[in-house]
Formats: C-alpha cells, structure tokens, sequence
C-alpha cells in the first residue's frame, strides 16, 4: 500500500536448512502510514480600497492545495477558499483536513467632498461657482450660475458602486 492509513501485514516464512518454515502467520503485524502535514497557509491583508485593479490574498502557492475566489475588482467581500488536493494522503499542520476560508474584502474608495463657498453671491453678468474646487471622482451639478435666483447644487460621486464620500454621506 501507498496511502496513508493502518494495514495489516502478514507475513510467510519460507523452510530453509537453518529453521522450519511457518505458511502463514496468526496474528498480523499493523503497519500505519502516517499523513504528510502541510503547513495551513496564512494571510496578513485581506482588505484593499477600491482602486479599479483585481485584488488577492497573499497566499503561497503550493501543489498541494488549491485556493479558489482569491480575486476581487469591485467594492463587497467574497470568501476564498483553500482545500487539500488529496485529504486521504494530506493533513493540516493540526491534523485537520478542512477546508480553509479567508475573506478578501475591497472597500470603497474615499472621496473627499468639495469646499462650499458660503457666501452669498451678488449678479454680476458673469459665471460663479458655488463649489469653489472640482475634484476626482464626482461631479457637479448646476454649480456654475449666471443669473440670480437660488439653484440646488449637488456633488454626484462618480462611482456610486465603488466610492464613498469621506463624511459617510
């Protein structure tokens, strides 16, 4: 046998000048072969902010276990899992044959909201702009005001799946 496990062995001594044969044994020797430990594999990072590229868990590669769901782009969490290829012949390090589970998170983005410009604003023929600076990852709207009268002005994040305002909101 090749596996791990416990087998019986029994053995036949065959007659020769110097002693007397015996056909069969009666009582069987027990040999056990031993799993092969691996060392359970570990991670130090497991969540990422959103940037827009793949991210994985900093797991070894090894031959004798496969990871799967170890990949995330968008914003949300999965569970990456690691199992032995050959749990008849393979252990963990605790002798345990489980799979192992590890959650890869990416978070959102962070975008810092712009600077309103509080003051009141006088007609002047000319263009003026409540929001006083644009940014990456959102956008204006109906910031820029040429007439008089009281406008609604929003900053729409960009990314409303991926992003998040640094004030929660």
């Amino acid at each position: 046998e090749t596996n791990a496990g416990t087998y019986s062995v029994y053995y036949k001594v065959i007659a020769s000048e110097n002693y007397e044969g015996v056909d069969e044994c009666a009582t069987p020797i027990q040999v056990t072969i031993a799993k092969a430990k691996v060392t359970k594999p570990t991670v130090t990072t497991t969540s990422f902010e959103y940037d827009g590229n793949a991210h994985s868990l900093a797991i070894a590669q090894s031959d004798l276990y496969t990871i799967t769901g170890n990949t995330l782009t968008a914003k949300g969490s999965t569970n990456v899992t690691v199992a032995l290829n050959d749990k008849t012949n393979y252990c963990w390090n605790d002798d345990s044959t489980d799979n192992l589970t590890f959650t890869l998170t990416v978070t959102g983005k962070v975008i810092t909201a712009p600077t309103a410009n509080n003051q009141t604003f006088t007609y002047s023929k000319q263009a003026q702009n409540y929001f006083a600076s644009t940014g990456a990852g959102y956008t204006l709207e109906n910031n820029t005001q040429t007439n008089a009268g009281t406008y609604t002005v929003k900053a729409i994040l960009s990314d409303k799946t991926n992003t998040v305002w640094s004030s929660g909101g």
